[in-house]
């Protein structure tokens, strides 16, 4: 049976019972100071019976601290990417710290009505989560109201966390060399118009791929490499790339869409991957890893909401400092779907 809630229980109130001073109790509450165990447990158990639980209002206007942080989303739909383990980081990070998540959303634009979380004083702090078309007004409006902010798989000058793309294609492409493939394509079905402000990561893996194909004295070929690919098409894209007489033998994918269209056109031309087709892609943890067994570069997802946190806690205790851009490693998996290229 569940215990009742008793908001009107004190500190004082528990003291008095326990025969202990409230500083005794304080620090039994919060897991500090210097108590027997006996001390704290009784403490514990004679405050879970009253049914006390901390006024965090109280605590706010005694710290100045909300104890909150806000993950700030876009409003449009596929502009903020969450996944399971960005939220797992977060929420790790954030309860070892004895904080919690709460969540709020904003236009592209920067120019609709602020949510009430960054037009009051009720967040420590931002961790903003925008992926795709961010304009200056996004940031604009959050330095407007001053609050400590981490930008979240972002390249920025500063208080910013995201993966090393460049070196993570680099890696991929430097391993299919390594076999000996010589005809390698990046496939990339974004759109790469700069007035759309692409996310930073369609241009490092560009960036990657091409000095390593370029060092080694090979054609770079993005595909397709000026006009984005809508999901419906992407399979017809695909099966056009594969059907060229010059038809890569290895292929690098922007993400699953690209990974997933190439796989289905690879059966309905019949070629088998790896045997005749090697495919590389970049992976979180989706279904392209953990089902298909693919060769991936993992993105380090919940590293990167762990570490977001604990960026945005120095914020938090200094707003006035820039932390420098944090690049975290992306690890290699060499799964079953890369392999020498077929005798021709």
């Amino acid at each position: 049976m569940w215990g009742q809630c008793n908001l009107a229980v004190t500190i004082k109130d528990i003291a008095r019972q326990c025969g202990v001073s409230r500083q005794s109790v304080s620090y039994a509450l919060t897991g500090t100071g210097r108590l027997s165990a006996q001390t704290r447990e009784r403490i514990i158990h004679v405050a879970r019976e009253l049914g006390y639980r901390p006024n965090s209002i109280a605590r706010t206007m005694r710290t100045g601290r909300f104890g909150a942080a806000t993950l700030l989303l876009s409003s449009e739909a596929g502009s903020s990417h969450v996944p399971s383990p960005l939220l797992d980081g977060i929420h790790d990070a954030l309860q070892a710290n004895d904080m919690h998540l709460t969540i709020a959303r904003l236009g592209q634009q920067g120019d609709d009505y602020a949510p009430k979380l960054i037009r009051e004083w009720a967040s420590d702090g931002l961790l903003v989560n925008f992926m795709h078309d961010v304009s200056p007004a996004v940031g604009e409006l959050v330095e407007r109201y001053s609050i400590p902010t981490i930008w979240y798989n972002a390249s920025r000058e500063s208080d910013c966390i995201g993966p090393n793309d460049a070196e993570a294609t680099q890696t991929a492409t430097t391993r299919l060399i390594e076999l000996g493939h010589r005809r390698i394509t990046m496939i990339v079905y974004q759109d790469t118009n700069e007035l759309a402000r692409p996310h930073f990561s369609v241009h490092d893996r560009w960036r990657g791929y091409d000095s390593i194909m370029s060092g080694a004295g090979l054609t770079p070929d993005a595909y397709p490499n000026e006009e984005p690919v809508s999901d419906e098409d992407s399979v017809a894209f695909s099966l056009e790339l594969l059907r060229r007489a010059d038809r890569p033998t290895a292929v690098i994918t922007y993400g699953q869409k690209e990974f997933c269209a190439t796989m289905r056109a690879a059966g309905i031309v019949g070629l088998r991957v790896p045997d005749d087709l090697s495919v590389v892609t970049f992976s979180g943890g989706g279904p392209e890893r953990e089902i298909l067994g693919a060769t991936h570069v993992f993105m380090p997802t919940y590293k990167m909401g762990r570490e977001a946190v604990n960026m945005l806690l120095k914020k938090i205790d200094d707003p006035n400092t820039n932390l420098p851009r944090q690049v975290l490693e992306c690890p290699w998996h060499e799964g079953k779907t890369i392999a020498p290229p077929a005798a021709e």
